[in-house]
């Protein structure tokens, strides 16, 4: 495989930018139960689903965004999480 250098850091400078901001945003929302509202919306969904791809399939270390993993680690214990998670099957050659 090849690869070059300056577009995997330009691509991991826009990853780390967006798990600092979801950082962020958990941290503002420490409090609440759901990122945007009162109750589940999409945006858990898709957060649940984005992270445990990128923490499953990348993998990424997400340890530096504790806030992230904490809300993270909380919605994958969820019943309906478990319910439909299916671990990530890296494919073969």
């Amino acid at each position: 495989d090849m690869h070059h250098g300056p577009w995997l850091q330009r691509c991991r400078g826009q990853v780390d930018g967006a798990l600092a901001a979801l950082e962020a945003h958990c941290i503002e929302r420490a409090g609440a139960e759901w990122l945007v509202e009162d109750r589940m919306t999409q945006a858990d969904i898709t957060f649940a689903c984005a992270c445990t791809f990128a923490r499953e399939a990348v993998p990424f270390d997400l340890s530096p965004y504790p806030a992230l993993l904490a809300r993270l680690d909380r919605y994958e214990s969820l019943p309906v999480f478990r319910q439909f998670h299916v671990a990530f099957d890296a494919p073969t050659n």
